[in-house]
């Protein structure tokens, strides 16, 4: 109705977690469109606010997620995002924060860095192509957008390493982001 989705690289992603699933953010659609995509049962982080939505909360936890501050670091959601991937959960994060108001790429945010070398577990960069169409920023109608959502190569967590966590992590973080930026188109078109 909307113009559907087509998934590529499903292939990388395993049928139980630990997996930590991080795509870009450039609608207000991408957390549907990805429990559309995805198999496996997922947990995922939402920004705080949108539980103060009446009706949303409960529909988000519906779907898995649990409430994220935005901003600063949230050791609870960070701390509630690790025990589910120690329990093998399939976890989404959008590594950018947020909703990217342009459609542009923003600088991945270290939380799925620290997330995925605490726990071992594997980043597959996901990239999301044509939401900002179906939903642009602003809207709540709907439009026709053919859909696409593409699986990346999953990215191995390091091993930890003793001393030097936040060196680790601005390291992690680079692989992921350029591993991720290779395949995101550089700007998001409103018209899909």
């Amino acid at each position: 109705m909307f113009g559907g989705i087509r998934i590529e690289g499903l292939e990388y992603l395993p049928c139980r977690g630990p997996v930590i699933l991080a795509p870009n953010h450039v609608s207000l659609a991408d957390p549907w469109i990805m429990c559309a995509a995805v198999p496996n049962p997922m947990r995922s982080m939402a920004a705080e606010y949108l539980y103060k939505i009446p009706g949303l909360a409960q529909y988000l936890y519906g779907m898995g997620a649990f409430p994220l501050k935005q901003g600063a670091s949230d050791l609870q959601a960070m701390g509630k995002a690790r025990d589910f991937l120690k329990r093998g959960a399939t976890v989404m994060i959008f590594p950018e924060g947020g909703c990217s108001p342009d459609g542009a790429p923003r600088p991945w945010q270290p939380g799925v860095a620290v997330l995925a070398l605490r726990t071992g577990a594997p980043v597959i960069p996901v990239v999301i192509e044509g939401s900002r169409g179906c939903l642009p920023l602003g809207s709540f109608r709907p439009r026709y957008s053919p859909m696409r959502v593409t699986f990346l190569e999953p990215v191995p967590a390091p091993p930890m390493q003793s001393g030097g966590m936040r060196h680790q992590v601005k390291e992690h973080l680079k692989r992921l982001e350029e591993a991720w930026r290779r395949a995101v188109p550089t700007k998001v078109s409103s018209d899909g």
